[in-house]
């Protein structure tokens, strides 16, 4: 098998290419990468514990504390303390986040449209199944335990 058509090779290039427009498509608010998947998340998930967010956008713990303290400096989330659990934190998306988040998902949502054209709602679903097994698999959870299989269903 040739280099370009190893899934290695093309789960990075898509993923280059879903970045790229991404990016380009939100300039105007001027996000820095890694902040779309975390104000996608919070957009369901408003108010969820910083380690949660962590865990669930694969983001190492020091690496999210930079995200966020960014994400905070620019008015997009605040970030409380847990009143029960002093070293718990939450995070909350701000009036100028949740408008933020609104386009990050308006344009995820075209991105996604783009990428599964020509394919129908059975071919997409099965996509998503699949790539939801591979990561499983890549991650070492059981099969029916994966977390993007409860996403997805």
């Amino acid at each position: 098998m040739r280099v370009e058509q190893s899934l290695h090779f093309m789960l990075l290039k898509a993923e280059a290419a879903l970045a790229k427009q991404l990016y380009q498509t939100l300039a105007e608010i001027e996000l820095s990468p890694g902040q779309p998947k975390l104000l996608d998340y919070l957009c369901e998930h408003d108010g969820c514990i910083q380690k949660e967010l962590a865990s669930v956008c694969e983001v190492e713990s020091a690496t999210i504390t930079r995200l966020l303290a960014r994400m905070e400096s620019t008015g997009l989330i605040e970030r409380r303390t847990s009143h029960s659990d002093k070293r718990s934190v939450s995070v909350f998306l701000t009036e100028k986040g949740r408008h933020a988040g609104t386009i990050v998902r308006e344009r995820f949502a075209g991105i996604e449209a783009g990428a599964f054209a020509g394919l129908d709602g059975k071919d997409r679903k099965l996509f998503l199944e699949l790539l939801c097994k591979i990561y499983d698999n890549l991650s070492h959870r059981k099969p029916q335990s994966g977390r993007c299989r409860k996403y997805h269903h």
